[in-house]
């Protein structure tokens, strides 16, 4: 009895090692083509080829030869991984994961927002003319996990006017929808002098005040009312 008790002790461990080792051979995976990750997909995620062809508009025989002919490339490419909603990279060259979700960068990715840094000119033309910040516009895009609107955007400092707490080159990320109180850092265009400034808004005797932390060659100007406030100040990143 103790006998055929270990037996079948062995006979379910046999079974359980086999599983395991067929589970290691599905996930540990590395295909070499576009077909063979296509193969892979649709078992994964148990679509027919018949539904893929369907869902991207083309003739079942051309979803056969994709999975057929070992072919390593294809125009359909982010047809299908947008109807199988895996990640187009992967499906194209096999590097990173089959669903985006997976990899890391890509959920460190999705919770961050991604910000125009613009030119001064480029806020003072728009500014003026009470126009959106165009995309054509942008330097480059700036990832951050604060929010800052629809509007956000960053501006890198050209002067020496907020030193030593903000030095030149300091990129400065700024929301247009935060309203403006006593203390904040603010982006503001003056009218008179058609620039754009980054200071300090102090209220004082019912004035709004834009006050530079260097006093040596800066000062302080009271706003009047064709002066804008273009954002407050949320973050900054120095630089070393």
């Amino acid at each position: 009895m103790f006998l055929i008790k270990m037996v079948s002790m062995n006979s379910k461990l046999l079974a359980i090692s086999k599983f395991s080792e067929a589970l290691c051979k599905e996930t540990v995976h590395k295909e070499e083509t576009l077909s063979e990750r296509l193969r892979f997909a649709l078992k994964t995620i148990n679509i027919s080829k018949s539904e893929l062809a369907r869902r991207i508009g083309v003739k079942q025989q051309a979803i056969q030869y994709l999975c057929s002919s070992n072919t390593k490339a294809s125009s359909f490419t982010y047809k299908i991984a947008d109807a199988l909603n895996i990640n187009p990279i992967w499906l194209a060259t096999g590097r990173g994961y089959m669903f985006q979700e997976e990899d890391v960068n890509y959920q460190i990715l999705r919770t961050q927002q991604k910000i125009p840094l613009i030119t001064t000119d480029i806020l003072k033309t728009a500014i003026v003319a009470q126009t959106n910040i165009s995309a054509i516009d942008v330097v480059k895009w700036v990832l951050t996990e604060k929010i800052l609107g629809k509007d956000g955007y960053a501006l890198t400092i050209k002067d020496q006017s907020m030193f030593p707490r903000f030095e030149e080159n300091t990129i400065i990320l700024i929301n247009r929808e935060k309203k403006p109180k006593s203390g904040d850092y603010v982006v503001a265009y003056v009218h008179k002098n058609k620039e754009i400034l980054f200071r300090q808004l102090i209220l004082k005797n019912n004035k709004n005040i834009l006050q530079p932390m260097n006093l040596n060659g800066y000062q302080s100007i009271v706003m009047t009312q064709k002066d804008v406030i273009c954002g407050v100040l949320e973050e900054a990143r120095w630089t070393f």
